[in-house]
């Protein structure tokens, strides 16, 4: 596992190709005063082990705590981590940083196309912003799309609406291609309609889950600027 910490390694993570290099580099375009606190990384593997994520969370949560009067909180996160004792490791993690910033700062996340999204990601975050291709070569882009929700977002003084649905099925990974159909088709269109129904879409992600997690299924989040009806179907 690698671990930087605080304002000395932003230039280093900036050089990479993560959300957060995007997002710090969308954040000194918009003249955001911005507090690093903690990024780490690690190649998937077994369970995080509840030692390390109580010391990482614990490092993340008190800097932010410790980081003064915020407007807002960017999370570079997956979104399919379990640790031993935490199945759902970033909805725990969300709930964390939302009780101590309070509601109404808003929180935005950038995961991987492979998250397993819970209701508790969504009830603690303002925004949920997803890869958009396998493989994974938009992951810069995505942090970029993650700052400017989260620059809206400050800008509103009020959060999206927003819904989440979790269909019971997992695609096979010979069809999780975005460079083929159906997949590239369906992020295209999704790309479509958050360019805005009547402009009130903000974003749409859909995530296609993790097979190795408890928590399984293919997951849409959709948030909003207005108040549109919003049904839901599925052939």
């Amino acid at each position: 596992m690698t671990a930087q910490n605080g304002a000395k390694r932003v230039p280093t993570i900036a050089r990479n190709q993560r959300p957060f290099s995007a997002k710090s580099a969308h954040g000194e375009a918009a003249d955001w005063d911005m507090v690093p606190i903690l990024w780490c990384g690690a190649i998937p593997s077994a369970h995080v082990t509840q030692a390390d994520y109580e010391a990482i969370s614990a490092e993340i949560v008190d800097g932010i705590a410790h980081a003064g009067r915020l407007d807002g909180v960017f999370l570079d996160l997956h979104g399919a981590m379990v640790a031993e004792h935490e199945e759902d490791g970033e909805g725990a993690l969300i709930a964390r940083v939302r009780a101590v910033v309070g509601p109404d700062v808003p929180i935005v996340a950038a995961l991987d196309l492979h998250g397993n999204i819970t209701a508790r990601m969504v009830d603690g975050a303002d925004a949920l912003v997803g890869f958009r291709t396998y493989p994974h070569v938009d992951m810069a882009d995505t942090g970029r799309r993650a700052a400017v929700q989260l620059d809206t977002l400050m800008a509103r003084g009020k959060p999206f609406a927003s819904a989440f649905r979790r269909l019971d099925f997992l695609i096979p990974i010979a069809w999780q291609s975005t460079v083929m159909e159906p997949a590239r088709g369906i992020y295209d269109r999704m790309a479509t309609l958050e360019c805005g129904f009547r402009g009130e879409w903000a974003l749409i992600s859909r995530d296609r889950g993790h097979a190795f997690r408890a928590i399984l299924g293919s997951h849409f989040t959709g948030s909003w600027a207005g108040w549109p009806t919003l049904s839901w179907s599925q052939a």
